[in-house]
């Protein structure tokens, strides 16, 4: 029997290999080689489409490049001019790692600006809270 690695079969049925690894326990003939990798049987490939392409039905795509968490601190250093990561961490009851890599998304995005530990939003950043706060009026 023929085996594909999970890139192997993402790349067959064009999904993320991510996506492979965390369906292959379900696919029908999948074992794990001697390192602990996945490997899927070649005549598993409409099965595994099939499996990851039901699964994600109805599945909502993220149209903002920020998540919750992002937008919400970008709306608290807007509210406040400015704050480190670990007063945002405080104020939204999440933990500081996931503060500082929302603010660094948004920092590549030219949303956020940091000097030294404090975080501030940027004109472009104000502009797409703005941005965000009328289309959700709308």
């Amino acid at each position: 029997m023929e085996l594909l690695s999970t890139a192997q079969m993402a790349e067959h049925i064009g999904a993320h290999p991510a996506t492979v690894r965390l369906y292959a326990p379900r696919i029908p003939g999948a074992t794990r080689n001697e390192r602990g990798q996945w490997m899927l049987p070649t005549s598993s490939v409409e099965a595994t489409r099939s499996l990851i392409s039901g699964a994600l039905v109805g599945h909502k795509h993220r149209t903002s490049p920020l998540n919750g968490t992002g937008h919400r601190a970008l709306r608290h250093l807007a509210e406040w001019e400015s704050g480190t990561a670990d007063e945002l961490a405080l104020a939204m009851q999440i933990h500081p790692g996931n503060i500082r890599k929302a603010l660094a998304i948004a920092a590549g995005l030219g949303l956020t600006a940091r000097t030294d530990q404090n975080w501030s939003v940027t004109d472009a950043g104000r502009r797409w809270l703005a941005q965000q706060a009328q289309e959700v009026a709308a």
